[in-house]
């Protein structure tokens, strides 16, 4: 598809999918109190619980700036001496948010976009874009094709 634009946008994680993992976090350190469980336990897995809060949320939340090239490359932190090449493995629609799940040698990376980390045109944009990658992965492999 080299007519397709190139189509850029600055990901930043989700502050609902960052809500959503803390609150887990509140149901994971109060479940071994409520379960019965010896008193040391409790305080180990809310110890572990507490390290895995701190741990996650010290990771930052900067925009990293993500390209989609019309040759069907992805570039992550584009335009930083970290950019790396990335190839489209799947992507998918899960409710309201868009999964696009990335592959370069030896790594992957998913990026769940929603309308709280992109805008909106550039979320229906990606849309129509992956839908015709998609058709045109399945030409490929029909049998007639």
């Amino acid at each position: 598809m080299p007519s397709a634009p190139i189509i850029s946008f600055d990901f930043r994680p989700s502050r609902r999918i960052r809500r959503g993992l803390g609150l887990i976090a509140v149901v994971a350190a109060i479940c071994p109190w409520l379960s019965g469980a010896p008193g040391w336990i409790g305080d180990l897995l809310d110890g572990v619980v507490c390290w895995s809060v701190v741990v996650g949320r010290r990771r930052p939340v900067e925009p990293m700036p993500v390209v989609w090239l019309a040759d069907t490359r992805w570039l992550l932190a584009a335009g930083r001496p970290d950019e790396v090449e990335w190839s489209l493995r799947r992507s998918w629609r899960l409710g309201p948010w868009l999964v696009v799940e990335l592959q370069a040698p030896g790594r992957r990376c998913g990026l769940w976009l929603g309308l709280d980390n992109i805008p909106a045109a550039t979320l229906r944009r990606l849309r129509a874009r992956l839908a015709l990658t998609q058709v045109e992965k399945a030409a490929h492999q029909h049998p007639l094709a």
